[in-house]
């Protein structure tokens, strides 16, 4: 598992906002082609995915109950290993012609973070500087703002 597994990250990141006390979610995670981008005119225009990936996605969650999180059967292919899915039985679903399997996700069967990377960082002592440089604020009780890290993943910026 690599550290562009997209599908690990995205089930990680659900798992954590469920448990958030003062979120309430229900979620349908699928993975697929959409088109994304903004629709409309200049005088009112909206960002907005389409796609049959976005609706299964919306059908699943509309599906579940508060805290549930419904997976497509593409995302459980690649992370069975690492989590706990549970199948229930295949459901209806309007718009979608045939029954859809229903896998639930219930928690993470990893114990512990592992880093990937061991050794020396190579190359990123400027930008380390700059970034310790911006935090000087934070060390000394006072606010810093707000710092974007940006970039692909897997190039360091962890």
């Amino acid at each position: 598992m690599g550290s562009e597994n997209i599908y690990g990250r995205a089930l990680d990141f659900s798992l954590a906002v469920r448990e958030i006390p003062q979120m309430k979610v229900r979620m349908g995670l699928t993975f697929g082609v959409a088109f994304t981008g903004f629709v409309g005119s200049l005088q009112r225009s909206e960002y907005t995915a389409l796609g049959s990936t976005v609706n299964l996605s919306a059908r699943l969650m509309m599906s579940t109950k508060w805290g549930e999180i419904f997976l497509g059967q593409n995302i459980q292919s690649q992370t069975k290993e690492q989590y706990e899915i549970v199948s229930l039985p295949s459901r209806k679903f309007k718009g979608i012609a045939e029954k859809v399997p229903i896998l639930e996700l219930v928690e993470s069967r990893k114990h512990a973070f592992v880093s990937m990377f061991h050794g020396r960082m190579i190359g990123r002592e400027e930008e380390l500087q700059q970034l310790s440089h911006m935090l000087k604020p934070i060390r000394e009780g006072r606010f810093a703002g707000i710092i974007h890290v940006y970039g692909n993943a897997g190039i360091g910026k962890s």
